[in-house]
């Protein structure tokens, strides 16, 4: 039976060389809840809890240095925080807060089914590292947050809504889901 997961991925420009000790320490930053939790040293992921969702969290190196992937079940993802309201909100909120502190380059939840994480992560850092903007607001997302400067100079009428974080940042989401909460 395939595992079915959805992610959230913030990519940063570097990350700690301790992968244990770093996930433990986002607990506090981030609201990543992992305390009792045990830590695989084999897969190098880290049980946790983070929007009140079962997740695993990594880091995963790519083109533009370390990704933090949080992933969960897609399931848990859209019948327990996308299709309510309140949760949603609350997710919006955890999202933003994480991107202001951690201050990726970019970050995204996905928000879809998919059977490969990993691919749909190294493709939105390709994007990254190519500064490819349009092309990250044309893919397939629940929420994206591009940094100050990663934005596309000319945003077409049709392009996802998107709300300014107090850095500068954008947080788009796509039309499937509620408005981002102010």
């Amino acid at each position: 039976m395939t595992e079915w997961r959805d992610a959230t991925a913030f990519f940063l420009t570097s990350g700690e060389g301790d992968d244990e000790r770093w996930l433990r320490s986002l607990s506090e930053r981030i609201d990543l809840r992992s305390e009792g939790l045990a830590f695989d040293e084999y897969s190098r992921t880290l049980n946790c809890e983070w929007a009140g969702l079962e997740c695993r969290a990594e880091v995963i190196s790519g083109p533009t240095g370390g990704t933090l992937v949080i992933s969960y079940f897609a399931r848990d993802f859209r019948d327990d925080v996308a299709a309510q309201p309140d949760r949603w909100r609350e997710f919006c909120h955890l999202f933003a807060r994480a991107c202001l502190d951690l201050a990726p380059t970019a970050a995204v939840a996905l928000g879809t089914i998919s059977d490969d994480v990993r691919s749909d992560i190294h493709e939105f850092d390709r994007l990254i590292a190519e500064r490819n903007a349009v092309g990250l607001r044309d893919s397939w997302y629940a929420l994206l947050y591009l940094a100050p400067g990663l934005e596309p100079a000319a945003v077409p009428d049709a392009a996802p809504p998107s709300h300014q974080l107090p850095n500068g940042g954008l947080v788009s989401w796509d039309w499937r889901y509620d408005d981002f909460p102010e």
